[in-house]
């Protein structure tokens, strides 16, 4: 099954927190260049999966994959704030 955008943007996401703490560990770039780097790619992502998801009418499947979707995207958003800390 072909991924859908909001799921893409959702797994682009986690990848990207995933570089983050592995360019941390690096100390290639200051720490706060690449927070607002990373923070950039992923408010974007949660607008797109906002307005999709919000404007339909939720079916049981739909349902599921928003919450998982919005999970992981809570993670990536997590994540971000606790490397600013």
């Amino acid at each position: 099954m072909k991924p859908t955008t909001p799921e893409r943007f959702a797994v682009e996401a986690i990848v990207a927190a995933a570089a983050l703490i592995l360019a941390m560990t690096a100390q290639a770039l200051p720490l706060s260049y690449l927070v607002e780097l990373e923070r950039a790619k992923i408010e974007p992502a949660t607008k797109l999966f906002q307005q999709e998801c919000g404007g339909h009418a939720v079916q049981k499947q739909t349902a599921a994959r928003r919450a998982r979707m919005q999970q992981d995207l809570q993670w990536a958003q997590e994540q971000l704030k606790a490397v600013a800390q």
